[in-house]
């Protein structure tokens, strides 16, 4: 009947689920939990400091994305909205639309639109900034503070921490 049942450290999660039913999916960070209903309405709760509180109130998401401690919601249109604590990239997602995926870092976000083109928010050294500005991308992998883009000729682009593979990419394809 979609009803949740949630146990472990109170201040995480382990209490505070919601008690009615008629939820589809469950996603989650370090930190809170994220539930989402059939008709794409989501309920958070958890950390207040790390989107356990402060999840969007309309309806009609489709997927959660997650960092450490932040969550992206996308809607069939591939908007975007954004929440957490400031330490977790809760602000700054892009507000316009055509999105299909979000990759993250431990405290970054990247959105990837159908043309391959990428918009990063966060923390800079852990790639909130200095995503490519061409388009074309067709993959994102990340480490917990660096993204690596892909285009379809196999050449990448990192960003991020130079310490955790944001630097030094092969440049050859």
């Amino acid at each position: 009947d979609g009803s949740l049942s949630a146990w472990g450290y109170e201040t995480y999660g382990g209490s505070g689920a919601p008690t009615d039913n008629g939820y589809v999916n469950v996603f989650s960070n370090d930190y809170a939990f994220v539930a989402m209903k059939g008709n794409g309405s989501l309920t958070a709760w958890g950390d207040n400091n790390s989107g356990g509180s402060g999840a969007p109130t309309d309806n009609g998401y489709v997927n959660v994305f997650s960092n450490n401690g932040g969550f992206v919601a996308m809607k069939a249109s591939g908007s975007l909205s954004a929440w957490s604590g400031q330490y977790y990239s809760g602000s700054g997602a892009p507000s316009d639309n055509g999105y299909i995926n979000v990759f993250s870092t431990s405290t970054s976000f990247v959105a990837m639109k159908a043309d391959g083109s990428l918009s990063a928010w966060g923390y800079n050294n852990s790639g909130g900034s200095g995503a490519p500005t061409d388009k074309g991308y067709i993959k994102v992998f990340s480490t917990s503070t660096a993204f690596v883009a892909m285009k379809a000729d196999g050449s990448l682009t990192a960003w991020g921490s130079q310490y955790y593979g944001g630097s030094g990419a092969p440049t050859d394809n």
